[in-house]
């Protein structure tokens, strides 16, 4: 519970850093998304929405990003489901999905039982 309350204040006040990703260029304007590992443990983030039409890529319907630490970016879509994976290191590992400005999210510190949120 607690690694959601923390993924919900980092999205709303926007602290993660952004990372590198597709996720944030041209075609993602849908659904803000942070990641958010307090530890620095590492992760992998899985998600799927609709079929999505992307300038110069054509259609997508999901993403799959690794990291580690924090990560955030935009969905192409406000409509989503995702799931996040520890995958090593220290500490929880959770996010957040946020849709007209109200933050969904959730947590885990257990490889494996992942975190997962669905907007709609």
């Amino acid at each position: 519970m607690r690694v959601a309350l923390f993924i919900t204040v980092l999205a709303i006040a926007g602290a993660a850093q952004a990372q590198s990703t597709r996720q944030t260029g041209e075609g993602y304007e849908g659904a803000h998304f942070a990641v958010a590992a307090p530890g620095g443990a590492s992760w992998t983030l899985n998600c799927g929405f609709p079929s999505h039409q992307i300038p110069g890529t054509g259609p997508v319907n999901r993403f799959d990003l690794d990291g580690e630490g924090r990560a955030a970016g935009r969905l192409p879509t406000y409509r989503a489901w995702c799931s996040l994976t520890k995958t090593g290191g220290e500490g929880p590992v959770g996010f957040a999905l946020v849709k007209d400005g109200t933050p969904t999210a959730a947590g885990t510190n257990d490889p494996a039982e992942p975190a997962r949120v669905e907007i709609y």
